[in-house]
């Protein structure tokens, strides 16, 4: 039950940081060029969440962005205060969008070879942190790969990797005292490493 609650909170974390990333600069570009000053400075003190409101909301009607996004009809309604009012069900239907968005992000990154596959040169990163000798496919769930020991010995050790949902648990061939049992999950950056 532990493993399960870690693997959620891990994935929820993979993808509130990454959305966080790709989501937070360009949101206080637009909150500036909506002349949206007191959530532009008040996003500095808040890790830029409020630039994603100040980027969602109606731009000033003297802003750059709506002299040249706007037609008239919206126009109108970034002047007019009582027309930028949404109706009740909008909120929860952006919050769950919101957070379906964050979990897929989340579940991506942190698993992605749930969706592309499990290749010898992503797994070799996430079992040895070192990609340039990529693990054998002996079965399906089956590979063996060769990594440093995890004493600081300077050899390394060839591994029976065991693959499953994109976690991995490696056994050592020559089971030496030296050389451990080693579980992990391969992410987005072994892949990008490879």
């Amino acid at each position: 039950m532990e493993a399960v609650a870690w693997d959620i909170a891990r994935t929820l974390l993979w993808g509130i940081a990454v959305l966080w990333v790709l989501l937070a600069l360009p949101a206080a570009i637009v909150t500036l060029l909506k002349r949206h000053w007191l959530y532009f400075c008040v996003g500095w003190l808040t890790l830029g969440a409020v630039w994603l409101i100040g980027a969602a909301a109606w731009a000033k009607p003297d802003s750059w962005w709506a002299r040249s996004s706007y037609d008239d009809a919206k126009q109108a309604r970034a002047a007019d205060p009582h027309q930028r009012i949404r109706a009740p069900g909008q909120l929860a239907i952006r919050t769950a969008a919101a957070l379906a968005l964050i979990l897929a992000v989340g579940l991506f990154c942190s698993r992605p070879s749930l969706f592309i596959g499990v290749d010898g040169a992503s797994l070799a990163s996430s079992v040895g942190r070192d990609s340039s000798d990529p693990c054998k496919q002996l079965s399906p769930d089956r590979w063996r790969c060769r990594a440093p020991a995890l004493e600081e010995s300077g050899y390394n050790a060839w591994y029976t990797v065991h693959v499953g949902n994109a976690c991995w648990t490696a056994t050592p061939v020559a089971r030496s005292e030296r050389d451990g049992h080693r579980d992990g999950c391969i992410t987005v950056f072994d892949h990008i490493s490879d």
